[in-house]
């Protein structure tokens, strides 16, 4: 029998990328499912419906069915996953701490958390090439020819 840690536990649940991502923007107040959608680039549907499913069955989050014509289904946050915004807050607040001052990056501030973000219009997009990145200090492992491989997966490095 494994040691239990709570990290760990807490990691399998929201530790996948676009999660917390989702969490953040849930925290605005609910959304619709396009709409939480178009908040990111690069995410695709099908990732996104995984990370909604398994927010939904931890309690994180709830899922409204509309019975309307066309469909409409909104997605909010619980009292759990409203918990959660203090650990994304110090997230913002550790990126402010360790690498504004190195990049030079200022910026708005973020509507659902208020914490400094880059440009308000590419909020909770992908990172541009100036951000630092968690493999800026390593050596980066050579690129593998993908061109078989014709499912997108998403890679998680931690």
């Amino acid at each position: 029998m494994e040691p239990f840690c709570r990290v760990d536990t807490i990691l399998r649940i929201i530790g996948d990328r676009w999660t917390l991502g989702i969490i953040h923007e849930l925290s605005a107040g609910p959304k619709r499912t396009l709409d939480l959608f178009n908040s990111f680039s690069g995410l695709s549907t099908k990732t996104m419906t995984d990370r909604l499913r398994r927010l939904e069955r931890n309690g994180l989050i709830t899922r409204i069915s509309y019975k309307e014509s066309p469909p409409r289904v909104e997605y909010s946050l619980t009292e759990r996953g409203f918990r959660l915004l203090p650990v994304i807050s110090s997230l913002g607040q550790a990126y402010s701490d360790l690498f504004e001052e190195s990049t030079g990056i200022e910026g708005d501030v973020c509507e659902a958390c208020s914490t400094k973000n880059g440009d308000s219009e590419d909020k909770h997009r992908e990172p541009d090439a100036a951000a630092p990145t968690i493999l800026d200090d390593r050596a980066r492992p050579p690129r593998r020819d993908n061109s078989r491989n014709k499912k997108g997966r998403d890679i998680i490095l931690l």
